[in-house]
């Protein structure tokens, strides 16, 4: 349906696309720091200590060894989720190229987020691979 922005490593993020109860219509996002701390990714106009404070804390996050994610949101009127929608549904159905065309309206949508802050996990599956 387009509710869900699919995790790919060439991506580093995903995304889902949630309506609310009340109608209301968010885009949530997590992904690499490298990937969602990028300017094309950020809302200009967020609050630069927000994102300073959310850069310290992946800092101190990544060097005690966790793993981390940059969470953020997007809020969607109507009219721009059915826009997007009808042109993900478009090129989803392409017979050329298909996978460009549905990451080119990912990243679109994936654009102007607002940063909400980092989240860091002991990952023991990445651990046990390195013995």
């Amino acid at each position: 349906t387009g509710g869900i922005l699919e995790f790919s490593s060439e991506r580093g993020r995903m995304s889902v696309i949630v309506k609310h109860p009340n109608g209301r219509i968010t885009l949530y996002s997590k992904g690499s720091d490298a990937e969602m701390l990028k300017q094309k990714r950020i809302d200009p106009s967020m609050s630069s200590s927000v994102i300073d404070k959310t850069k310290r804390h992946l800092t101190k996050f990544s060097s005690t060894g966790l793993r981390t994610l940059v969470v953020s949101k997007k809020e969607l009127d109507s009219e721009k989720f059915d826009e997007y929608h009808r042109r993900y549904l478009d090129a989803a159905a392409s017979i050329e190229d298909r996978e460009s065309q549905v990451y080119k309206i990912w990243d679109e949508m994936e654009r102007d987020l607002e940063v909400l802050g980092a989240t860091a996990i002991e990952d023991r599956l990445q651990e046990s691979c390195l013995l």
